[in-house]
């Protein structure tokens, strides 16, 4: 048929006749009456385009030609990035060597230069072993490692601390996986053939992100001096001396306000409950988002013993359960130094009406454009959350004060038929006084909105479905 054509793929040798695939002709030719077409693509060219596959398209691309296959498996850089997954609890025997089997190729394809390394298997730690000591090959080059193990310190002293170029780092906790008896032996790993490791202490990492999971270790505390996102770990540790406050390593936190932007916190949960000593400050210049900070009578030594200022910070999430005065003091001085704030969210939380700390210096955030509530707003909240307001001190109508300028999404999950009114009020209010009505007019007004609405609500829920009006 005229309109099918077909792909032919063509290697062709250098001119001293070698093995070595120089370029790939892929050539087009229509079955039909037409022209041939020729065309070729340097190696070069087809390693670029396939350095954006990741590992499983990688290895099937390499299976379908031969000269693709030689050529891809010589090119180095193609493999420098390896993620293994399984969500099998208890592996077999089988599946352990297949999955080393192939950690053992992509390491040997990268000459043992990967970069990039995510293992999350649930394995026996023999097996933990048999991986560090393939990735130890490796140790010049890794930047990024996500792995499963049941102590992590031990694979700091392992693999870690060899690692100079190293910036992310996460540490995935799991349960140790047993495994029989047969399994536990060596030779059950194909590790014969690799090179000696000799491992020397290198120049100290400096981590960029750091990822931890229910962990309190120091020994990382050295090598967060620049890092940028923190992940479920608090490195700020204090003492008591001389009947005040101090923190541990006073650089360390020099070096990591200066460049910290992303902090998920863990509970703060830092010590035994301090005596009533004036709190830590810890002003985080550069930080733009605080996420998962969770306030209740738990935690409540850990978060009152700092003080966090973030001028520039940009997106919020807390989560504050009892409403004890002293936690919602210390939100509200943390919100005031938020004066770029853009996003805030209360998640799963419970705040009072005694929490008016909290809600008055929401109320000024001048650039904060959304507002979640994953909890039931109270009506004491709901009435003056958006409600415009005379600025203390003055006459009505001369000096406004508009809460939450500029916020354009409010999200709340459950409320009263109050609040949902109040609310709706609200916005009437901000609506007419945006068209230019005073202050006054605009409450009357609203007011007389408020009530036709209910009336007709009312008056509505007095007729049937047909329009007809119910008696009594």
């Amino acid at each position: 048929m005229s309109g099918r054509s077909s792909i032919a793929i063509k290697r062709t040798l250098a001119k001293d006749d070698s093995n070595t695939p120089n370029t790939l002709q892929i050539k087009a030719a229509s079955e039909g009456p037409g022209n041939a077409r020729g065309d070729r693509i340097p190696n070069e060219i087809l390693i670029e385009v396939v350095s954006n596959l990741d590992m499983a398209d990688l290895l099937s691309i390499s299976q379908t030609h031969r000269s693709w296959r030689q050529i891809l498996t010589s090119a180095p850089r193609l493999w420098t990035k390896l993620i293994v997954k399984s969500k099998v609890k208890r592996p077999s025997h089988h599946q352990l060597i297949k999955l080393f089997k192939h950690i053992l190729m992509a390491a040997e394809r990268s000459h043992h230069s990967l970069e990039h390394v995510v293992f999350r298997v649930h394995s026996p730690g023999h097996w933990d072993r048999q991986v560090c000591h393939v990735l130890q090959l490796s140790a010049a080059t890794l930047k990024h490692i996500e792995l499963y193990a049941p102590n992590q310190p031990d694979v700091y002293e392992m693999l870690y601390r060899f690692c100079p170029l190293l910036r992310k780092l996460i540490f995935l906790y799991r349960a140790e996986v047993s495994a029989p008896v047969s399994l536990i032996t060596a030779q059950m790993l194909p590790v014969k053939g690799l090179p000696p490791v000799t491992l020397r202490e290198l120049e100290l990492f400096h981590l960029e992100e750091f990822h931890a999971i229910d962990i309190d270790d120091s020994q990382m505390d050295k090598h967060l001096d620049k890092v940028r996102v923190l992940k479920k770990f608090n490195p700020f540790r204090w003492h008591v001396e001389a009947g005040a406050l101090h923190f541990d390593d006073e650089r360390l936190v020099r070096s990591i306000t200066e460049h910290l932007e992303h902090w998920q916190l863990p509970c703060l949960e830092l010590q035994d409950p301090p005596p009533d000593y004036p709190p830590l400050l810890l002003r985080l210049s550069k930080l733009r988002s605080l996420l998962d900070l969770e306030l209740h009578s738990e935690e409540l030594a850990g978060y009152t013993v700092l003080r966090i200022s973030c001028p520039n910070l940009l997106e919020m999430r807390v989560s504050m359960y009892d409403g004890l005065v002293k936690l919602a003091a210390n939100l509200a001085q943390t919100l005031k130094t938020t004066t770029q704030l853009q996003r805030l969210t209360f998640e799963d939380s419970h705040l009072y009406p005694t929490d008016d700390v909290v809600l008055e210096a929401m109320q000024v955030l001048p650039d904060l454009r959304y507002l979640k509530f994953d909890m039931d707003l109270h009506d004491q909240w709901a009435e003056r959350l958006l409600l415009p307001c005379a600025v203390p001190g003055s006459r009505v109508d001369d000096e406004l004060m508009l809460p939450l300028p500029r916020l354009d999404t409010l999200l709340i999950r459950g409320c009263s038929y109050t609040a949902i009114r109040d609310l709706t009020r609200s916005l009437v209010v901000r609506e007419l006084l945006r068209t230019g009505f005073s202050l006054t007019e605009a409450y009357m007004m609203a007011f007389n909105q408020m009530e036709s609405l209910a009336m007709r609500s009312l008056d509505g829920a007095h007729r049937d479905v047909s329009g007809r009006r119910i008696k009594g």
